[in-house]
């Protein structure tokens, strides 16, 4: 074998046999497809399901001019004029020029009820943040195929109930739990990126945003097309089916396995990969003992919390506090910058529709940079470019009636709708991979999970934002929130970089690498000394000129000879 050869067969890693795409890869990418495209309707499709802007009034005959006697609240009145007499209200008609059903008219969230409208997105998106931390530590203590199989089937569940119910409390538990059952499924996700080489995670990261951007264009069509929210509804429950077929191939993480002291399953898997992508039996035979032999050395693996992403790196002594804090903080205020931007679209024009879809082709273009930039740009670069433009994006909101006449009031803030859902979308795009890349296997799913937690934790805060913080003034709400990007872009550079750097296994990772390392610099030693001792038993002037050519050799084994 070649050099390159041994110097795999020394770091053992798992992606130098299983780490191109082959067929089982393209198996896990349909299974993140998949969940990505329903995703969008658990996350957003309250937003037509309890859309801003319905007006409704008291049902019943009331006096002629009663409008005159009684005050507006929010998009319609909750008093009543019959026989000169003021009442509230315990019925109303909704306006259906636009929406045609709505859980606001389902359960008359307005008036008295309307303090209700943050908690069914709020709930949902709390279903996320409940959802992270029992996967998360679920999948790292029990594996991450049972963490997806769980979630597929609560997902079934859960959908059903929220679907079919005509009681609110029933409704918002099972949104809550649809969505702590994403997560789950999710899993998938870690298990790819545990195998594949690094300059393959593009693919994930471009099919993972495009299902995503694909499902908010379905949930567009949904709302217009169906005749109630229940199609929306249901359409969350959507992976427990469309991932079925796909269930029989998503195997364990055999890094996971490996991690875990479980050598032959890990092996097993591996092996099961190899024959599935037709990958040669040679080159299996060459690297499993190595990696066999990798994690053999492996300490065994400790219980882990989110308590260790604070504490020093396992091996290393490098602190991990200041990464991981950045981090969290980068991912909640690009999450609240995203669900802000993505509900207030709808608010914009007299089409909501359209108004939520404008900016998905702008989002696409980002994602697809991202994908595409995620091989050879650095990642600091990337968060800080999306984490300013977010800030611009609201600050130019917050001044849309300085900067122009009140005719292009909608152009310019759709044009910072654009740009903010743009560089948030681009946001989810990288973080994933960098958070991967921050973190060594035992801790990895940990602190993925954390980060989208962050992102999610924005989530479950923004629909009390957009609720409460307008009615203390129309401008504090944009100005915050870009306020809270702009510190994000500064925070960027305290991270490191990790483009193109495999995968951390721990400190025998560290150790196999300096272990190589020292066995090139002996060989090339050897290498020089046997040549200088030939060149010293050689007379005459042709064989004086040998140790020259032997000199360029012994350079070039190293790999840095200057011409």
């Amino acid at each position: 074998m070649g050099r390159s050869d041994n110097k795999k067969e020394l770091t053992g890693e798992i992606a130098d046999l299983i780490g191109r795409v082959g067929p089982w890869h393209f198996i896990l990418l349909a299974v993140i497809f998949v969940n990505s495209v329903f995703n969008a309707y658990g996350q957003l499709a309250m937003a037509f399901m309890l859309p801003p802007g319905v007006s409704y009034n008291c049902s019943g005959s009331q006096d002629p001019q009663w409008w005159k006697f009684v005050h507006t609240n929010g998009d319609g009145y909750c008093e009543r004029v019959n026989g000169g007499i003021v009442s509230d209200c315990n019925q109303w008609d909704y306006d259906h020029s636009i929406h045609r059903s709505t859980i606001l008219e389902q359960w008359n969230l307005v008036c008295h009820n309307d303090y209700l409208k943050p908690f069914p997105q709020a709930l949902s998106m709390a279903g996320l943040i409940v959802g992270n931390v029992v996967f998360s530590a679920f999948s790292d203590h029990y594996g991450r195929k049972p963490a997806v199989y769980l979630g597929i089937l609560l997902c079934a569940v859960s959908g059903i109930a929220a679907t079919a119910t005509s009681n609110f409390v029933v409704f918002n538990v099972g949104r809550f739990l649809s969505s702590v059952s994403k997560i789950g499924i999710q899993a998938s996700i870690v298990i790819y990126l545990e195998v594949i080489k690094p300059s393959y995670r593009w693919m994930f990261s471009l099919l993972n945003g495009f299902g995503f951007h694909l499902g908010m264009l379905a949930v567009a069509l949904t709302s217009y097309y169906g005749d109630s929210w229940r199609y929306l509804q249901g359409l969350i429950g959507g992976p427990a089916i469309a991932v079925l077929p796909f269930l029989f191939f998503v195997w364990e993480s055999p890094r996971w396995l490996l991690s875990q002291k479980r050598l032959d399953e890990g092996v097993e898997v591996i092996e099961k990969i190899c024959r599935f992508n037709k990958i040669p039996r040679t080159q299996v035979d060459f690297h499993l003992p190595a990696i066999r032999r990798k994690y053999e050395q492996l300490s065994p693996p400790k219980a882990n919390s989110p308590m260790d992403l604070l504490r020093n790196r396992p091996g290393s002594g490098k602190r991990m506090a200041p990464n991981t804090l950045v981090m969290w903080y980068l991912c909640f205020t690009q999450g609240i910058l995203f669900y802000s931007a993505t509900f207030v679209s709808t608010s914009l024009g007299t089409s909501p529709h359209v108004s939520f879809c404008i900016p998905i082709v702008g989002e696409l273009i980002a994602i697809t940079l991202v994908a595409v930039g995620v091989k050879f740009m650095r990642r600091k670069l990337i968060v800080y470019i999306t984490t300013t433009f977010g800030a611009l994006g609201f600050y130019l909101m917050a001044l849309t009636e300085q900067l122009v006449s009140a005719p292009n009031h909608y152009y310019l803030q759709m044009g910072s709708i654009i740009i903010i859902r743009s560089s948030s979308a681009a946001f989810t795009q990288i973080y994933p991979v960098y958070s991967a890349e921050l973190y060594p296997t035992p801790l990895r799913n940990v602190g993925i999970g954390f980060c989208d937690l962050m992102y999610r934790l924005a989530s479950t805060v923004d629909p009390f934002g957009r609720y409460y913080l307008p009615k203390i003034h129309s401008h504090l709400l944009p100005l915050l929130y870009g306020s809270m990007s702009l510190l994000g872009a500064v925070l960027t550079l305290v991270l490191p970089e990790t483009l193109n750097l495999a995968l951390d296994d721990g400190i025998f990772n560290r150790l196999s690498r300096r272990m190589s390392e020292l066995a090139s610099q002996i060989r090339r030693a050897s290498m020089a000394f046997r040549r200088s001792s030939a060149a010293a038993t050689t007379g005459g002037s042709m064989d004086r000129k040998r140790p020259k050519e032997a000199t360029i050799e012994e350079v070039s084994e190293d790999g840095s000879t200057k011409f």
